[in-house]
This record gives structure tokens, C-alpha cells and sequence, in this order.
């Protein structure tokens, strides 16, 4: 098989959030990494008196966790004041994510609705870094889904 030439890297990414799944908020020019874990389905294998291998079942899937890291400001409008109210509310928060950009026909993450598992507050500062303070959200959720932007 000849090698790809329709690789992309990272600089289109558009990332949003929501607090009710369909009010979108772009947070990209906050976002500088997003990281999803999870999903795995459930495998079950059991062995029998006969046979060498063993009976292998399929189960359902796992949750999800979506890590978001993004600099931190103190804006109630922006990504880590509303994350951070979310996770001391206990009350859902969404993130959706298009690795390409939000053009239509390309493909869209959008989580269901999560819990987020962290204080998001700058966690790691020092003062010999001009670095931009950033904070990590971590939004733990039942399923993502994938489809193309209408």
C-alpha cells in the first residue's frame, strides 16, 4: 500500500462546550490539548472442559473520560470558570470537538452529558515561566458520539 498524502496535524481542531447539549460555546482559542480514554467495550472470555481456546462474548461499552487542557482566565464566559462551576454544582457539561475544523462533511465528537471529575484552577505555577496558566478539565461521560457537521 502506498503511503498516505492526505495526513493533517492539529491547527484546524475547532473545540466547543455546553452546559445543556445544545447551546455551543467555541472555547478553541482557550483549548490547547484535548485527550480521550475510555470506551473500551467489555470482552468476556470463558473456558469449557472441551476445547483448547476459550468462548469469547462481547459486552457493552465502557465509559469515557475527555481530558481538556486550556489557559486559565477568570472570565465567567469562558471554558474554565463554566467547567469549574459545573464540577462544584455537580451539573452536566458537554464538549464536542472536530479534528479538521467545523466545516460541513467532516466528522464531530460530541460527548453526552458528563460529570466534571476535577476543581479546574491552575494547578502547576511557576515563577521563572512566562507560560500561560492553564487548568485541565476532566469530564467523565456514559458515550461520544461521531457523525459529519450538517
Amino acid at each position: 500500500m502506498a503511503q498516505t498524502t492526505s495526513a493533517q496535524s492539529a491547527r484546524n481542531v475547532v473545540v466547543e462546550h455546553s452546559t445543556d447539549g445544545s447551546s455551543w460555546t467555541d472555547c478553541s482559542g482557550l483549548a490547547n490539548t484535548i485527550k480521550w480514554d475510555g470506551g473500551e467495550r467489555e470482552t468476556g472470555n470463558t473456558h469449557t472442559f472441551t476445547g483448547d481456546a476459550p468462548v469469547h462474548t462481547r459486552g457493552k461499552l465502557g465509559e469515557s473520560t475527555v481530558v481538556l487542557n486550556a489557559i486559565y482566565t477568570e472570565s465567567g464566559s469562558e471554558v474554565a470558570r463554566i467547567a469549574h462551576t459545573a464540577y462544584k454544582n455537580g451539573t452536566p457539561f458537554y464538549l464536542r470537538w472536530a479534528p479538521l475544523g467545523a466545516t460541513t462533511g467532516n466528522i464531530r465528537y460530541t460527548t453526552s452529558a458528563g460529570t466534571v471529575k476535577n476543581p479546574v484552577v491552575p494547578t502547576e505555577m511557576k515563577a521563572d515561566s512566562a507560560d500561560a496558566l492553564a487548568v485541565e478539565i476532566s469530564l467523565e461521560c456514559p458515550s461520544i458520539a461521531d457523525a459529519a457537521i450538517p
